[in-house]
């Protein structure tokens, strides 16, 4: 046995440790005991921290809640570690942690060239819908890559499909946009819109021409002073095409939140509005606004067989001033989409919600009081003597 021909001192701190051993331990052997059982890895013996350096940059931190920077090996024999703690491998007198992946909790390797991870950030379980990190897309667990989620760094994709997973891989549903897919993109169909003024002798004046289209439309003129009161009515529907019967809706939401992060969503039509501006054709002469208000509310938006009216029938109609020449009646139609989603927070298991961004569409129909009685400037200067015709 090599021997060692000198005898040291005794430790002057518990924690010290001598190179160099007693006559009787072996190069390589600390006489941490007199029996010099233990080992030296770089410099130390197991019970006084070989095979067990502190990493003060990194951790592994282990599913149940726990995390080490240390290896908490077992020098064997001179430089050699044995044991070392999952996420630790042996390299020669140290238990030297895994090498880093971005966005991993725990890595796992026998060395720097087999490094692998065991479980990703944000990986609440290893399904679809519980990470926000995924291993299992490159086939070696080699890095974690970010996922369509909850979090607000990532996209929750929603109403969308994340077909591979994968952040990248996400496609809002048609009719939806956005880095979350919660911007719509479609306005409110118009289906029907009617403006009818009455008389009390039962003359009738309508705008628009034709009330199942109600696209723009030109001024509508009269000299009828008698009008005294309107109805006013419109019907509307909003149905994103990704959700028609030729579109491809998104994952369903699951109120229990076992198969989806997102547990409810709903979209359709907000609010309407019927604004009615009676402007007066004398510049100095106040103007009157009236404003009636419509169903729906973002709790419980409507999708078809949207209908908002001030109607006769139901003694709602909006009764009207009087008429001077060039006065204008303005009824203004406003809808307005949108929506909610409410999803699961995995980290926290609290339950959020988010307001779509809708879109607001409005029409307007003018009508304008003209009691003048139209002339022909040529007839009025030159009589029988023009030439130009009317």
């Amino acid at each position: 046995m090599n021997r060692m021909g000198m005898r040291g001192n005794a430790y002057t701190d518990q924690r010290q440790i001598r190179q160099i051993s007693y006559e009787d331990c072996c190069v390589g052997y600390s006489d941490y005991t007199s029996d010099c059982r233990y080992a030296l890895c770089a410099g130390y013996p197991t019970p006084l921290g070989g095979c067990n350096k502190v990493n003060p940059t990194d951790k592994i931190y282990y599913r149940g809640g726990s995390s080490s920077s240390q290896g908490h090996g077992t020098c064997i024999s001179p430089n050699v570690c044995h044991n070392c703690q999952d996420g630790f491998y042996a390299n020669s007198g140290y238990c030297t942690i895994c090498p880093k992946i971005d966005n991993c909790n725990h890595r796992r390797c026998n060395s720097t060239q087999d490094n692998y991870c065991e479980w990703c950030q944000y990986e609440i379980v290893d399904k679809p819908y519980w990470r926000a990190y995924t291993r299992h897309k490159d086939g070696q667990m080699k890095e974690c890559r970010k996922t369509c989620s909850w979090r607000s760094d990532s996209r929750r994709c929603y109403p969308g499909n994340c077909t591979d997973e994968v952040v990248d891989s996400c496609v809002c549903t048609d009719g939806f946009d956005g880095n979350h897919c919660d911007t719509i993109t479609e306005e409110t169909s118009l289906l029907y819109a009617e403006i009818k003024l009455h008389t009390f002798t039962n003359e009738i004046l309508t705008t628009p021409h034709d009330p199942n289209d109600p696209g723009s439309e030109p001024i509508k003129w009269t000299n009828n002073k008698n009008f005294s009161e309107a109805e006013v009515e419109f019907r509307a529907k909003y149905v994103a095409s990704g959700y028609s019967t030729s579109g491809t809706p998104p994952p369903p939401p699951d109120p229990t939140g076992i198969e989806h992060y997102v547990t409810d969503f709903k979209h359709g039509i907000l609010f309407g509005l019927i604004t009615v501006e009676y402007i007066r054709g004398t510049p100095v002469a106040n103007s009157t606004y009236l404003q009636f208000s419509c169903p729906g509310n973002e709790d419980y938006p409507i999708n078809i067989n949207y209908n908002c009216s001030r109607l006769r029938t139901n003694n709602s109609q909006v009764i009207l001033p009087t008429f001077y020449h060039s006065d204008q009646l303005v009824f203004s139609i406003v809808i307005r989409n949108g929506g909610y989603l409410q999803f699961i927070d995995r980290e926290t298991n609290t339950t959020h919600r988010s307001s779509l961004h809708g879109i607001t569409s409005e029409r307007s129909y003018i009508i304008q009081w003209d009691y003048i009685q139209p002339f022909h400037a040529c007839l009025e200067d030159l009589g029988f003597n023009c030439t130009i015709p009317p």
